[in-house]
């Protein structure tokens, strides 16, 4: 019995070609809009690999003692630069060859050459100066205390070695624009509520024709409910799947390789999604196109705050009302994406995970309590 009230829902709720398709559509659309935008700036963003840099000497580096510390402590396999000594004229030319991606003059100053700006080029000259700003404390440890200048050293260049430090040890793409990407799984996984307003729509007595024989029907009414949802989470996975094959495989954007987990929060995802369709379709008291019209620009509405319009939207939001992040579902969904494909912080990734399960849970609660009032004129 079970099964086939399952199947045949899933037969109904893919029959639907104008919803089914939209679903699949609209964000293979969007996400090759992103993919042809973001792809050249992609190509020509900084590489997260080590920083080239080349070293030209004018005759004074054997007497920076100081700043040879330094080189020693931020290059090799734990630093961030791979850095060479160079003739002026050769380091010139790296430059302009791009092998390398920046040059440091040392003289009776320190300084920097860049052929073009960018992350690397950022990083480049903030640990730069932030050497030449604590020079001389670097000095004295290296003078009264060598056994600490590395210790000093990790200290001191921390925060302007951590994004890089992130970035090389992440397993996912780290291009800046990959955000975007992100609130796209978000969008088309809320968009499930567009199956949980039909399928409230077609069990509510007093809706539909189809609703009311459904209502008077031996079957219990709670066993219908449970297989509706089932099989519109089935089929919003499908389209959640779809989608993040098509940008992965086909467009080739790279997600990282946690693709258990990755499916997993397009699951959870996608639960959330239907289930806010569900307490939107049983609170809402209009007909249906404004249901629809009402599940389409919360969820935009949504995802503008999650960043998909706007580059640091979601950013904005954290600093000046940090408790919208927390409760808006898209943000939340976009920051699971984030955490398997940036950061490679677990911890982060189930504590969204158990937020999207109880937002889901909670939506799923307030439909069955307003169901279970419904009762056949």
């Amino acid at each position: 019995m079970i099964w086939k009230l399952y199947k045949y829902r899933v037969k109904r709720l893919v029959m639907d070609k104008g919803t089914f398709f939209w679903l699949i559509i609209f964000p293979i659309v969007l996400g090759t809009f992103f993919w042809m935008a973001f792809s050249n700036i992609t190509e020509k963003s900084e590489s997260l690999d080590k920083i080239d840099v080349a070293i030209v000497d004018d005759g004074t580096y054997e007497n920076a003692v100081a700043f040879d510390e330094f080189i020693k402590n931020v290059s090799g396999k734990q630093g961030n630069l791979n850095t060479e000594k160079l003739p002026e004229d050769k380091a010139e030319k790296a430059l302009d060859e791009g092998e390398a991606e920046g040059i440091i003059y040392v003289s009776d100053e320190i300084s920097l050459k860049f052929k073009e700006n960018g992350l690397n080029q950022t990083i480049l000259k903030s640990m730069v100066d932030s050497y030449i700003h604590n020079e001389n404390v670097i000095m004295d440890i290296i003078a009264n205390s060598p056994e600490k200048a590395q210790d000093v050293m990790e200290s001191l260049f921390a925060d302007v070695a951590y994004t890089k430090e992130v970035n090389m040890n992440a397993d996912g793409n780290m291009d800046v624009y990959v955000q975007y990407y992100f609130a796209l799984f978000a969008m088309t996984c809320m968009l499930g509520a567009h199956y949980g307003v039909i399928n409230t729509e077609e069990i509510r007595a007093g809706q539909r024709d189809i609703a009311v024989r459904r209502c008077i029907s031996p079957t219990k009414r709670i066993l219908i409910v449970f297989t509706d949802f089932l099989a519109a989470l089935t089929v919003q996975m499908l389209i959640f799947v779809m989608v993040f094959f098509y940008l992965n495989l086909f467009l080739g954007i790279d997600f990282g390789n946690k693709y258990g987990y990755i499916l997993l929060s397009g699951l959870l995802s996608s639960f959330v999604g239907v289930a806010y369709g569900y307490m939107l379709g049983v609170i809402v008291k209009a007909k249906f196109s404004i249901k629809e019209s009402i599940v389409t620009s919360t969820i935009l509405s949504m995802n503008f705050l999650a960043g998909l319009m706007v580059t640091n939207m979601k950013n904005l939001v954290e600093n000046n009302a940090p408790v919208i992040n927390r409760i808006n579902p898209a943000a939340v969904i976009s920051d699971s994406f984030y955490a398997l494909s940036v950061f490679g912080d677990m911890g982060m990734y189930l504590r969204c995970s158990i937020t999207l399960v109880a937002m889901g849970t909670i939506f799923g609660i307030i439909s069955v309590l307003i169901l279970r009032r419904d009762k056949i004129d």
